[in-house]
């Protein structure tokens, strides 16, 4: 499995599959907060189209790296707790500004990007020079309990970068392997 970042803090796992498959690990704090349960059983979350996930980090993270505003004024602590809140909003509003709302959930949650798996709904927003990662993903699959289902972490913008950074030149160097 190839690592990128530091376990122990911030940092991804990669191992490769067949075809574009790969199993794919987020670590905050040692923990890996793509682990689920179904039927009782633990999985690491396995992508079947890697491809998805790197062009969805090559589209949006200048975005993530630069944008501090949601588009919107939202009671809500974290990026999850933003958008979660803005889609419970006045309906006239919702209609309004439903496109820059929906804009912001696809370019900050790669859920968009998980082509029917089990990905959990993680946001990625710039907070100051930190980025915060944030999830909340109690109920989002029936039959799924995500071992961590809630929580925020942040990290240094430049050490989520060169993270990121690192795993689409993973992919990009391995994929045809």
């Amino acid at each position: 499995m190839h690592i990128f970042g530091d376990k122990k803090y911030f940092g991804f796992g990669l191992k490769f599959l067949d075809n574009d498959a790969g199993e794919l690990r987020l670590f905050i704090q040692n923990e890996d907060i793509l682990q689920y349960k179904w039927k009782g059983k633990l999985y690491h979350y396995v992508c079947w189209d890697l491809k998805e996930i790197v062009e969805w980090w090559e589209n949006n993270l200048d975005i993530i790296l630069t944008e501090k505003e949601f588009p919107i004024e939202i009671t809500g602590m974290t990026g999850v707790e933003k958008y979660t809140n803005s889609l419970e909003g006045d309906l006239d509003m919702f209609e309004e500004l439903f496109e820059k709302i929906q804009d912001w959930g696809f370019q900050h949650s790669w859920f968009s990007a998980r082509v029917g798996s089990c990905l959990a709904d993680v946001y990625f927003r710039k907070v100051e020079n930190d980025i915060e990662i944030s999830w909340d993903n109690y109920d989002l699959f029936p039959s799924v309990t995500f071992i961590h289902e809630k929580g925020v972490y942040y990290v240094s913008l430049e050490d989520f970068k060169e993270c990121i950074l690192q795993f689409i030149e993973c992919y990009r160097n391995n994929r045809n392997r």
